[in-house]
């Protein structure tokens, strides 16, 4: 009787904290999808949904549509992605149809898999404060404002999902895992091809494992790929994967790529104080009482900065510099102690006893491939680029530094992390917004009128669908005499092509200034989802988002 009790005392309290939590990782759902959605459609989101929509209609022909998202309409095979999330998005939208509210919770399904699948690949690798790491990651700034309806969020997932399947002894069976693990790497590659790196990752599994016999098993994605590609072949006469241009290999441009991907892992890692306080803590210097509080004056010196900036005391460029400096040095410290790390197990790899390192080998596989991918094929660099490197780069240094820090910078790291994304999302929030109440504004004030307008991003979306009319500066055959053209300044666009063929006035334009809550700025043009040493992840600034000119066509001077 005794011991009947004491079993049903021990299913009671697993199925209590079990309950605990389900409702802490529902939360982290709820919140990171509350951020995103009502937002409107930014950056890609347009070009994703027009690919989408053409998808849906024409399944057998996914890349024989056009997209105008250059100067000119062109065809989608010549975009860089592949199109497993665009058949997904489109028949979704087949049959909830497109608004921000139903498109966004297709893309939440894929926030909760994240958060679901990473809180239990933290559990695979690290015994202790395990919420520390999926507090850090659901509530980045990478992960929460880079959602929209881009496929970086969906490819995280899946590659949490994937690495999840390699590491944890629940499957029992080893066939069951690499199987598994080739079906998720084949859908990673069908959404981007920056999901090469995985295929690699099961032979070395495979090999570290020794478990041979199942070779076999990382063929699959190579087969799928394979598919895809004969599939291309019948659609447009063409190979995509093959066809993908490669940007130029130089000294210069990888140091400064390199930098960039720096730059852009500090700009989004504030936990790092935490870090900062377990390297500490493990090396054990006499003055550790006054690096803490130092600790302390770092955490509060963006608070200063602001403060300063807002009161005129220091201008944009001034701070600028200052953020560039402090990203850096804060990447730079992720960097370093995850090369302690690869230190640390370098013995056991020349020593041959991978099998004993096994899940950790495959964690800085992840962190290195992902890394080295990026910046060696990616055409520019991004917060969204090192989202997808972020969740070993948590755990391992979790799991070898981080969790010996004082308590009190973890909760400081995530009070920095909340703070941060908060302001981001809703200045990102704003600049997008920004794009959708002006078009109806300008549609309604120019209401009977021919308009046509230039822009690409969330801006092109609202335009179209206010009646607008999208220029192509290579065929100017439609436009006449007495047409508007709507000329948004600071997006990406093609009327720039279209200046030398066109004579047009200036009639009015819109803008509006910021509120002080905004100047934690992802625009200028785009820094958040496009980065450069130059061009920070994100700054303060006052610049507003606009503005968006107005001209009446005058003469079309050629028609080329």
């Amino acid at each position: 009787m005794k011991l009947t009790r004491m079993h049903f005392d021990s299913i009671h309290s697993n199925r209590k904290s079990t309950w605990r939590i389900s409702l802490l990782l529902f939360t982290l759902w709820f919140v990171a999808t509350a951020f995103n959605i009502t937002k409107p459609y930014h950056i890609d989101d347009t070009g994703h949904l027009e690919i989408a929509e053409w998808v849906a209609d024409h399944p057998a022909h996914p890349m024989s549509g056009y997209v105008n998202w250059r100067d000119r309409p062109a065809p989608i095979h010549l975009l860089n992605q592949p199109h497993l999330y665009f058949y997904l998005l489109g028949f979704y939208v087949k049959c909830f149809g497109v608004n921000e509210i139903t498109t966004h919770l297709f893309q939440s399904l894929f926030t909760l898999l994240a958060i679901v699948f990473f809180y239990k690949l933290v559990c695979v690798h690290c015994q202790q404060h395990v919420f520390f790491p999926v507090f850090f990651l659901a509530l980045s700034p990478a992960f929460v404002v880079g959602q929209n309806l881009m496929t970086d969020v969906p490819l995280l997932s899946l590659w949490i999902l994937f690495y999840y399947v390699l590491t944890t002894d629940r499957i029992r069976s080893e066939w069951a895992t690499y199987l598994l693990a080739g079906l998720i790497a084949s859908a990673a590659v069908l959404i981007k091809y920056t999901s090469l790196p995985l295929i690699p990752a099961i032979f070395l599994a495979i090999l570290f494992r020794k478990d041979f016999r199942y070779l076999y098993m990382g063929l699959i994605p190579v087969v799928a790929l394979a598919l895809w590609s004969l599939f291309n072949y019948f659609d447009y006469g063409g190979i995509h994967l093959l066809s993908r241009p490669i940007s130029g290999f130089s000294i210069e441009r990888l140091r400064l790529v390199c930098l960039s991907w720096v730059l852009c892992m500090g700009a989004i890692a504030p936990f790092t104080l935490a870090l900062a306080s377990g390297c500490i803590v493990k090396i054990r210097p006499r003055c550790s009482g006054v690096l803490h509080t130092f600790l302390w004056g770092v955490a509060l010196l963006p608070i200063l900065l602001f403060t300063l900036f807002v009161s005129n005391w220091l201008s944009e460029n001034q701070t600028d510099f200052v953020l560039r400096s402090l990203f850096f040095v804060n990447g730079l410290l992720v960097l370093s102690v995850i090369i302690y790390v690869v230190l640390r197990y370098l013995k056991a790899c020349c020593a041959l006893e991978m099998e004993k390192i096994y899940t950790e080998l495959i964690l800085l596989y992840w962190f290195f491939s992902g890394v080295a991918f990026v910046v060696l094929f990616a055409p520019f660099m991004a917060t969204r680029h090192v989202l997808l490197v972020l969740p070993p780069a948590i755990i391992l240094l979790h799991k070898y530094v981080m969790f010996q820090g004082r308590k009190t910078f973890h909760v400081l790291s995530l009070l920095c992390s909340i703070s941060l994304t908060l302001m981001l999302a809703v200045s990102d929030f704003s600049f997008a917004n920004f794009y959708k109440k002006n078009a109806e504004v300008i549609a309604e004030k120019l209401e009977g009128e021919t308009v046509w307008f230039s822009g690409h991003w969330g801006w092109q979306w609202y335009a179209r669908a206010n009646g607008m009319r999208q220029i192509d500066p290579h065929n100017l055959s439609a436009v006449q005499q007495g047409d508007y053209l709507v000329y948004p300044e600071k997006i990406s666009q093609q009327y720039r092509e279209a200046q030398g063929y066109l004579s047009a006035e200036l009639l009015f334009e819109v803008n509006e200034r910021k509120f002080w809550w905004e100047y934690v700025s992802t625009a200028g043009p785009s820094r958040f989802y496009n980065s450069s040493w130059r061009r920070i992840p994100w700054n303060f600034s006052r610049d507003s988002f606009g503005p968006i000119k107005i001209f009446r066509v005058k003469n079309i001077i050629s028609d080329e």
